[in-house]
């Protein structure tokens, strides 16, 4: 019963960061990618690279933390607290559905944001980085 706690409680705290996320303007994002992209060419390019090459790491680094990793963790949190009712039936459909629910909400919030617009194909990364740890997770366990 603790563990299911703990589980929901990363759970929605993941999912109130997207939504949140969200409404901030992309200003955070940039000044956040711009430091993953900085860090990356003086530690592993020797500062070599053209700005124009930073500046795709930079959109690297945005999106990785604000589409990858938190939505991953999002989606392994939910799996695991899914995970400790015994005997749910269709857990993993419950799963895409929050999770499909998450990843198209968090773009349509930014819809109401002056700074920011939402993107089908965002909706994809995240729901896909949402599905990623439960479903490699499922396809583990299935082959054992």
């Amino acid at each position: 019963m603790v563990k299911r706690a703990i589980f929901l409680v990363f759970a929605l705290t993941g999912t109130f960061l997207a939504f949140y996320l969200s409404t901030n303007g992309s200003s955070g994002y940039s000044s956040f990618g711009n430091s993953v992209g900085e860090w990356i060419n003086e530690a592993i390019f020797s500062s070599n690279l053209t700005k124009a090459e930073v500046s795709a790491l930079s959109t690297f680094g945005g999106k990785g933390f604000g589409h990858v990793l938190l939505y991953l963790l999002t989606g392994l949190f939910y799996d695991l607290f899914l995970r400790t009712f015994k005997g749910l039936k269709h857990e993993k459909v419950i799963l895409m559905g929050i999770g499909l629910v998450i990843a198209t909400g968090g773009e349509l919030t930014q819809l109401f944001v002056a700074s920011r617009h939402a993107t089908f194909m965002d909706v994809i990364i995240n729901f896909s980085s949402f599905m990623s740890v439960p479903t490699i997770g499922a396809l583990l366990r299935r082959t054992n």
